[in-house]
Protein backbone atom coordinates (compact mmCIF):
# COMPACT_ATOMS: atom_id res chain seq x y z
CA UNK A 1 0.00 0.00 0.00
CA UNK A 2 1.29 3.51 -1.06
CA UNK A 3 0.99 6.00 1.57
CA UNK A 4 2.40 9.65 2.10
CA UNK A 5 2.59 11.64 5.01
CA UNK A 6 3.51 15.60 4.02
CA UNK A 7 3.88 18.88 6.96
CA UNK A 8 4.08 21.88 4.95
CA UNK A 9 4.65 25.54 6.84
CA UNK A 10 3.31 28.71 4.94
CA UNK A 11 4.41 32.21 5.54
CA UNK A 12 2.33 34.18 3.26
CA UNK A 13 2.48 37.73 2.42
CA UNK A 14 -0.80 39.98 1.75
CA UNK A 15 0.23 42.55 -0.96
CA UNK A 16 -3.19 44.37 -0.44
CA UNK A 17 -3.69 45.60 2.81
CA UNK A 18 -7.42 46.33 2.31
CA UNK A 19 -8.91 43.60 3.84
CA UNK A 20 -7.04 40.88 6.59
CA UNK A 21 -5.58 37.76 5.09
CA UNK A 22 -7.74 39.26 1.68
CA UNK A 23 -6.13 38.99 -1.49
CA UNK A 24 -3.30 38.59 -3.53
CA UNK A 25 -0.35 36.89 -1.28
CA UNK A 26 3.49 35.91 -2.01
CA UNK A 27 5.72 33.97 0.55
CA UNK A 28 7.65 30.81 1.08
CA UNK A 29 7.02 27.10 1.99
CA UNK A 30 8.68 24.34 4.17
CA UNK A 31 7.69 20.83 3.17
CA UNK A 32 8.66 17.92 5.25
CA UNK A 33 7.65 14.62 3.59
CA UNK A 34 7.50 10.88 3.90
CA UNK A 35 6.56 8.42 1.05
CA UNK A 36 6.57 4.27 1.18
CA UNK A 37 5.93 2.88 -2.30
CA UNK A 38 5.12 -0.70 -3.84
CA UNK A 39 5.18 -1.66 -7.43
CA UNK A 40 4.55 -5.25 -8.58
CA UNK A 41 4.66 -6.49 -12.57
CA UNK A 42 4.97 -8.88 -14.61
CA UNK A 43 5.79 -7.82 -18.68
CA UNK A 44 4.09 -10.78 -21.68
CA UNK A 45 6.99 -10.72 -23.42
CA UNK A 46 9.15 -12.55 -21.03
CA UNK A 47 8.74 -14.48 -17.80
CA UNK A 48 10.67 -11.32 -15.55
CA UNK A 49 9.03 -10.67 -12.64
CA UNK A 50 9.60 -7.20 -11.06
CA UNK A 51 8.73 -5.94 -7.72
CA UNK A 52 10.19 -2.81 -5.57
CA UNK A 53 8.69 -1.39 -2.20
CA UNK A 54 10.63 1.44 -0.25
CA UNK A 55 10.26 4.13 2.26
CA UNK A 56 11.50 7.56 1.14
CA UNK A 57 12.26 10.87 3.33
CA UNK A 58 12.26 14.51 1.86
CA UNK A 59 13.27 18.01 3.20
CA UNK A 60 12.17 20.98 0.52
CA UNK A 61 10.65 24.02 0.20
CA UNK A 62 10.15 27.17 -2.03
CA UNK A 63 8.54 30.21 -3.17
CA UNK A 64 4.51 30.98 -3.51
CA UNK A 65 1.97 33.06 -4.96
CA UNK A 66 -1.75 33.00 -4.39
CA UNK A 67 -5.20 34.50 -3.88
CA UNK A 68 -7.31 34.06 -0.47
CA UNK A 69 -10.66 35.20 0.45
CA UNK A 70 -13.56 35.05 2.60
CA UNK A 71 -17.31 34.24 1.46
CA UNK A 72 -19.55 35.03 4.10
CA UNK A 73 -17.25 35.85 6.70
CA UNK A 74 -16.17 32.62 7.70
CA UNK A 75 -15.49 29.93 4.77
CA UNK A 76 -12.21 30.65 3.07
CA UNK A 77 -11.15 29.74 -0.34
CA UNK A 78 -7.72 29.50 -1.08
CA UNK A 79 -5.38 29.17 -4.70
CA UNK A 80 -1.94 28.54 -4.15
CA UNK A 81 0.95 27.60 -6.97
CA UNK A 82 4.46 27.11 -5.39
CA UNK A 83 8.04 25.59 -7.03
CA UNK A 84 11.08 25.19 -4.88
CA UNK A 85 13.27 21.94 -4.63
CA UNK A 86 12.65 19.01 -2.29
CA UNK A 87 16.08 17.24 -1.05
CA UNK A 88 15.46 13.19 -0.58
CA UNK A 89 17.31 12.34 2.91
CA UNK A 90 17.01 9.07 2.83
CA UNK A 91 15.92 6.03 0.77
CA UNK A 92 14.99 2.37 2.75
CA UNK A 93 14.23 -0.42 0.14
CA UNK A 94 12.38 -3.21 1.70
CA UNK A 95 12.23 -5.51 -0.98
CA UNK A 96 13.88 -5.49 -4.68
CA UNK A 97 13.91 -8.30 -7.04
CA UNK A 98 15.29 -7.70 -11.05
CA UNK A 99 14.74 -4.19 -10.08
CA UNK A 100 17.13 -1.04 -8.86
CA UNK A 101 16.63 1.99 -7.46
CA UNK A 102 19.40 5.18 -7.09
CA UNK A 103 19.24 5.20 -3.28
CA UNK A 104 21.81 8.52 -3.20
CA UNK A 105 20.94 11.59 -1.71
CA UNK A 106 19.49 14.27 -4.24
CA UNK A 107 18.00 17.11 -5.22
CA UNK A 108 15.01 17.61 -7.44
CA UNK A 109 12.23 20.43 -8.56
CA UNK A 110 8.87 20.59 -5.90
CA UNK A 111 5.76 22.14 -7.67
CA UNK A 112 3.37 23.15 -5.52
CA UNK A 113 -0.77 23.02 -6.51
CA UNK A 114 -3.44 23.71 -4.14
CA UNK A 115 -7.20 24.61 -3.32
CA UNK A 116 -7.57 24.90 0.28
CA UNK A 117 -11.28 25.41 1.30
CA UNK A 118 -11.49 25.94 5.22
CA UNK A 119 -13.77 27.88 8.02
CA UNK A 120 -12.61 30.45 10.38
CA UNK A 121 -14.17 29.88 13.69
Amino acid sequence: EDMSLQIIFDYKFFISKKKQYTGFYTGAYLRLASYSYSNESQTDLSQNYYYLEYRQSAIGGGAIIGYQNYIKKRFVIDFIAGYGVRHITDTEIIKSVNIGLDTQKQTVPDIRLGLNIGYKF
